[in-house]
């Protein structure tokens, strides 16, 4: 059992999370945009964490004596995280949101009907079930079966959601050259602490069921995991404000395609095809244009954008990032090699060839060639 001088200050550091996620959810409230849904799913996400705070809290604090009636109105609320999580990242990765999404809160009404009938009952045995409850050395098996499957749905969530950003994360690497404009490490970083979140649970029911924690103590440490993911939305989310604004610059290309082949491209076509990529490439330098995209490039070669898309993706074996990235990085290695080229910075070379990131460029640049730019231009220069 925790000494009471660390509950207190559990309960304090909860707290605190409580009155993050209101301070979050007026900003983002606040935060005027062309599409607002993505501020208001994670606002309501906020919210849905503050009740659930507040629910493990009250019981940790002993206040649930003084108001009973709320005891476990906070517990269906826990069936809401998934679900506002996987539709917020939906509707970052620009996925269609609709009526249907509603069916994702079933679970939520389930549990709210299934705790009708503890909620009809007296203060005096809502109080009685609580101290019960806190007393078990061991978790029954109706509260087992319950956690359990409140973490697998939570989990779930985590997956699709993982799911949804990494097939995002390709669509762009399919379009764009560049895509420094969307940052994926705070949606990354997000999950990551849902997944941190659901994984200490596990564990700490593990302890439960092993008589070394207590019920009490494992609510009172869920709360402060929950409190730190708040913390984390706060410090993280509102820098990447902005992150759903740029996006709208970087549109996914959503084209009805017929029927994909299996060779879609006969050995004349590809010639066609792979002789205009060359012809753009290596003489018009089209690669050098920071905000060239597949659309814009397969208007020039004459297809469709899925079409450019297949011949990259089958033919080639690349993605339109790679694609041209690569020609990126040929003529950075060329202009570094140049003696007349020493007076430039390694930047001002990687913006001459297309880059318009540093960090993007070093990371292309050394997963190419296997070294760095600056090291790669001194081996280059030495002697000359």
């Amino acid at each position: 059992m925790l000494p009471d001088s660390v509950i207190n200050l559990f309960i304090i550091f909860a707290l605190l999370g409580v009155g993050q996620a209101i301070f979050l959810v007026m900003l983002l409230l606040g935060f005027r945009q062309k599409d607002q849904l993505p501020n208001f799913l994670l606002s309501i996400l906020l919210i849905d964490f503050s009740i659930g705070l507040l629910g493990t809290t009250l019981g940790a604090s002993g206040y649930f004596e003084r108001w009973p009636h709320l005891i476990r109105v906070a517990e269906p609320f826990v069936f809401m995280f998934g679900p506002l999580l996987y539709l917020y990242v939906r509707t970052i990765t620009q996925k269609q949101v609709n009526w249907h999404s509603l069916l994702h809160f079933i679970p939520f009404l389930l549990a709210v009907l299934l705790t009708i009938p503890f909620y009809l009952k007296s203060g005096e045995e809502k109080i009685a079930f609580v101290e019960k409850y806190f007393q078990q050395a061991e978790l029954v098996p109706e509260a087992l079966a319950f956690v359990t499957l409140r973490l697998f749905h939570l989990l779930a969530y985590i997956l699709f959601s993982f799911s949804l950003l990494k097939k995002y994360k390709q669509q762009l690497l399919n379009q764009f050259s560049n895509v420094e404009k969307i940052s994926f490490d705070w949606l990354r970083k997000l999950l990551l602490g849902f997944a941190i979140l659901v994984s200490a649970s596990w564990l700490m029911y593990i302890l439960i069921l092993g008589g070394w924690l207590s019920l009490l103590d494992s609510n009172i440490i869920s709360s402060a995991l929950v409190a730190v993911v708040i913390y984390t939305i706060g410090y993280m989310g509102f820098r990447q404000m902005r992150l759903r604004l740029e996006a709208q610059y970087m549109p996914i290309v959503q084209e009805v395609a017929p029927k994909v082949l299996e060779n879609p491209f006969d050995e004349a076509s590809s010639a066609r095809i792979q002789q205009k990529l060359d012809s753009l490439m290596k003489e018009d330098k089209l690669f050098t244009q920071p905000d060239i995209s597949l659309q814009s490039l397969a208007g020039q070669v004459g297809l469709q954008a899925y079409q450019l898309s297949q011949y990259l993706n089958r033919e080639l074996n690349q993605s339109f990032f790679d694609y041209i990235n690569q020609y990126r990085i040929e003529e950075v290695k060329r202009l570094l090699a140049s003696p007349a080229q020493k007076q430039f910075t390694i930047f001002s070379i990687a913006m001459d060839a297309g880059f318009n990131s540093k960090s993007s460029f070093n990371d292309a640049f050394k997963r190419y060639t296997g070294t760095t730019p600056s090291a790669y231009r001194k081996q280059q220069l030495k002697g000359g």
